[in-house]
């Protein structure tokens, strides 16, 4: 059986183009600290902050959840996401494959994201994204020769 939490949680990010303090509030405790392969946030007013900021340049944002394994307050959850930003990608959707693990008492209080940040945000800029998609078609073609 799933927790509440891990339900909780899921729902804040499912469908979502702004995330409210109250919700947040909600679903992380107030020493929450979160991390992915960009940033390393603590607290629940900076976790608050920074959504603030990424959800400011977001059109849209989806989650589609996958596998999940819940244990004693944890649970890993692979997910898909689709969102549109306004500065990558000239606005188009982005889908990025991903994974979290959440650790939880009554409240999430360790979110950790994993996911190749290239594909999801540097592929996407301009002249650098396109020395990372050479970068890693040449890896990928040196790997099938050798």
């Amino acid at each position: 059986m799933t927790p509440d939490v891990v339900e909780k949680f899921k729902n804040l990010y499912r469908e979502s183009s702004e995330v409210s303090k109250q919700a947040l509030a909600e679903v992380y405790s107030k020493d929450i600290v979160f991390v992915d392969p960009i940033h390393r946030i603590e607290g629940l007013a900076n976790l608050s902050d920074y959504l603030n900021v990424m959800y400011g340049n977001v059109h849209s944002c989806r989650f589609e959840y996958h596998d999940q394994i819940v244990a004693e307050q944890q649970a890993s959850i692979k997910w898909q996401m689709w969102f549109r930003h306004r500065k990558l990608a000239n606005g188009s959707e982005i889908e990025v494959r991903g994974a979290t693990f959440v650790e939880f008492t009554d409240r999430v209080t360790r979110h950790e994201d994993f996911f190749d940040a290239g594909s999801m945000l540097y592929e996407h800029i301009p002249v650098m994204g396109a020395g990372i998609r050479f970068l890693k078609k040449r890896i990928a073609n040196t790997a099938r020769v050798g």
